[in-house]
């Protein structure tokens, strides 16, 4: 009999507790139905897929006065506005500091700015006319221009 008793006892104490944290969950300000334990198995962190997950884009660049040209690519983001950019080695030919920009700056008016590592300006992009992606802003008559590979 002293058996049942304990037994008893124990599951009555084990109700009690429960019905506690019950009611101290309701008493929090969660409202019915939430469960107030945080996993964090959803990441918060993560980039906005528009940007994370953006194909890289290739061009080729034009030099029509000097009758050059090289391939580059558009890369993934850096931040909200910016994305990596890697031209090929024979961009040096194209432009003048071509070869070693880094960063691809899109800017609120709609241009591009292309920039060194260092953040050193290379060449001003604007929208480009007859079916060109880009041109340069810095360059007259249009002589350097960005059309876009598919």
């Amino acid at each position: 009999m002293g058996a049942y008793l304990t037994i008893g006892g124990i599951g009555l104490t084990a109700a009690v507790i429960f019905t506690a944290f019950l009611g101290a969950g309701r008493l929090s300000g969660l409202p019915d139905g939430v469960d107030p334990i945080v996993l964090s198995t959803i990441p918060t962190n993560v980039p906005a897929p528009s940007q994370a997950f953006a194909p890289s884009t290739q061009f080729s660049i034009s030099n029509r006065q000097a009758h050059t040209a090289c391939l580059a690519e558009r890369g993934q983001a850096l931040t909200s506005r910016s994305r990596d950019f890697a031209p090929g080695a024979d961009c040096a030919a194209v432009w003048p500091g071509l070869s070693i920009a880094r960063n691809w700056t899109q800017n609120e008016d709609g241009s591009v700015t292309l920039s060194t590592g260092h953040g050193d300006v290379v060449v001003t992009l604007v929208e480009g006319t007859h079916g060109f992606a880009y041109e340069s802003a810095d360059v007259t008559d249009g002589a350097l221009t960005w059309l876009l590979i598919p």
